[in-house]
């Protein structure tokens, strides 16, 4: 069994099709598959019902970054949005501390700057999904047939544990 994080906000909504199979396959398969996106719980599990995901058949759990980073009483605020904000170190270090909480094998994010919750050594491996891309010295292109089969050895490769950004 595996355990899987994925974002939702640039990678899930990103290239949908695609991600939702690919989560329901994982699902289905007896991993873990943990939905770790910014907003709070409520927000994150109204949009993924929205898009019609379900638990137990697309994801196993929600986290929250903010509800995480609150829970540990880091200073946070609300813009003129509604939206929630936190010194930098606090956020783009949350992921990485929630991985290795839940101890996830593989975090797919969007945002490379995350990587500074996953330093060397760290039991998770980011990879970094933009533009339909997933970089590991290469480019991966998810639109194409013919890469799919490099997207899976970069999967199941443990060896590696982040990738570049685009």
């Amino acid at each position: 069994m595996r355990r899987i994080g994925i974002d939702l906000h640039g990678v899930i909504d990103h290239f949908f099709a695609w991600w939702t199979a690919w989560i329901a396959a994982m699902v289905s398969n007896g991993d873990e598959v943990y939905v770790i996106s910014g907003p709070p719980k409520e927000e994150i599990i109204a949009e993924l019902t929205g898009y019609g995901l379900e638990k137990g058949k697309h994801y196993t759990e929600v986290i929250s970054v903010v509800d995480y980073l609150k829970e540990k009483k880091v200073h946070m605020w609300l813009d003129h949005k509604n939206t929630w904000w936190a010194d930098d170190k606090d956020w783009w270090t949350a992921k990485g501390d929630i991985c290795a909480k839940l101890e996830v094998d593989e975090m797919w994010d969007d945002q490379a700057r995350y990587r500074a919750g996953f330093p060397d050594g760290h039991r998770t491996k980011l990879l970094v999904y933009t533009k339909g891309y997933v970089t590991e010295g290469e480019n991966i292109d998810l639109l194409k047939a013919e890469h799919i089969a490099k997207f899976l050895k970069l999967f199941n490769d443990q060896e590696s544990k982040c990738v570049k950004d685009v």
